[in-house]
């Protein structure tokens, strides 16, 4: 609380009425990028064939954040580089205990009490990652992604890294950061100028991550109510996966059927900020890129 009201209700409208970063043109508070006449930023005025062009990126306009959006990118980088180095200096040593005798730990009431149901299976878990792998990677391949295969291996790579400092913190402290805006600040960089590719490194990069905590967490639920591990295992992964058409089903539905759609002002209230600002992202980290964003000499 302390730390919400210093950043958002201190540092924020200083920044706003000292204008800092031309932030006093726009709203003190928004998800939205702006251009340099104030009108919300068009992506597509700056995009040629699924690629960033920096020709029309020269000739529209540089991309203009809100104070309170500024802020919220910096305390993101700041969340994620702070609770990596924060769990690796002050747990690194029982992680490393721990991983070396985890094995021969004493079993609790807990585990001696789930010992009257089947185990799950390791072969399982390989299973689903070998067809959600192959998924993947044949994914985008064949449309036109513009992202390339190793940029998928790195995704996983990255998420997987990140597992465990964000398993601590979240077990710890009840509070779950999420890769999304790391990963897009990762892809700027290795695959600069292309929007699509950088949404869908973000997507890898943090669906697995956050995937691996919550089937985690419900395990440890399932494992403290007695819930037989075989039953959890079905019931996530038939769960995730028929949350896959449904989800994509309704949001096609959606977008085809309701007027106005993720439009400011939509009648009904469906303007979509989460989806805007995801799509702003893309932009600002996949098409005009981290370097010219927070780069030497940039604003």
């Amino acid at each position: 609380m302390v730390s919400f009201v210093f950043w958002f209700w201190l540092v924020v409208p200083i920044i706003y009425f000292t204008n800092t970063w031309h932030s006093a043109y726009f709203p003190i508070t928004s998800h939205q990028t702006y251009t340099n006449t104030g009108a919300p930023y068009d992506i597509l005025s700056v995009v040629t064939d699924g690629l960033f062009d920096v020709e029309k990126y020269r000739n529209y306009s540089p991309v203009f954040l809100s104070a309170s959006f500024v802020v919220n990118y910096c305390l993101s980088f700041a969340a994620l580089t702070a609770v990596v180095t924060h769990t690796y200096l002050w747990y690194g040593r029982d992680i490393w205990k721990q991983f070396r005798t985890s094995v021969k730990d004493e079993k609790d009431i807990h585990t001696r009490l789930m010992t009257r149901y089947r185990d799950i299976p390791h072969w399982w878990f390989v299973a689903v990652f070998v067809v959600s792998f192959v998924l993947g990677a044949v994914t985008i391949e064949i449309y036109d992604t513009k992202m390339p295969f190793w940029a998928f291996i790195l995704a996983l790579i990255l998420s997987l890294f990140f597992v465990l400092p964000l398993g601590i913190l979240l077990a710890i402290t009840n509070q779950q950061l999420f890769l999304n805006v790391f990963s897009e600040l990762i892809a700027g960089y290795v695959i600069p100028g292309r929007p699509i590719a950088n949404m869908i490194f973000k997507v890898y990069g943090t669906i697995m991550t956050r995937q691996a905590l919550d089937f985690s967490g419900h395990l440890k639920l399932g494992h403290y109510m007695k819930v037989p591990p075989r039953i959890l295992f079905f019931s996530q992964t038939v769960a995730a996966t028929v949350c896959c058409f449904t989800v994509v089903t309704v949001q096609r539905w959606a977008l085809a059927n309701i007027e106005g759609i993720c439009q400011p002002g939509q009648k009904s209230g469906f303007i979509c900020p989460g989806s805007n600002v995801f799509a702003d992202a893309s932009l600002l980290y996949g098409g005009v890129g981290p370097s010219r964003l927070f780069g030497v000499g940039q604003l």
